[in-house]
């Protein structure tokens, strides 16, 4: 059997990605919920736009990154791998906070990131070394 080429833009699809991204909306609404509940009004663009799309595209990062480490799923969404849009949304969402900084809001925009980059990075080390594991 031939291994399977790691390419990351390609056209696939297959019925387990609905489910991931179900989970990941599911989360996003938990979270985003929560968060938008707490967080002041127009912190990050208007509506909280920055925080939203965020939060939206680290439950798309994550999902799919754990649906690959626990089941071995490759998740696409059109030409884009699901994590790969998950880092598009939170980079969209980053400039769109920035669009709008505001000094007073700073500790939560380092906590915000601060922990958008732990998390990022703690499962993109995870996922490096399963990878090593199994090869």
């Amino acid at each position: 059997m031939a291994p399977e080429k790691n390419h990351f833009l390609h056209w696939k699809f297959n019925l387990q990605t609905i489910f991931v991204l179900l989970a990941a909306l599911v989360t996003w609404a938990i979270i985003g919920g929560w968060y938008i509940a707490l967080a002041p009004a127009n912190m990050a663009g208007p509506d909280n736009f920055g925080v939203v799309i965020s939060i939206l595209g680290l439950c798309l990062f994550l999902s799919d990154r754990l649906a690959y480490l626990w089941l071995k799923i490759r998740c696409q969404i059109l030409v884009f791998t699901a994590w790969l849009l998950g880092l598009a949304l939170i980079l969209w969402g980053l400039v769109t906070w920035l669009r709008s900084f505001s000094r007073r809001y700073i500790p939560i925009f380092v906590i915000h990131w601060a922990l958008f980059l732990i998390i990022i990075v703690s499962t993109w080390l995870w996922v490096g070394r399963r990878r090593g594991q199994t090869e």
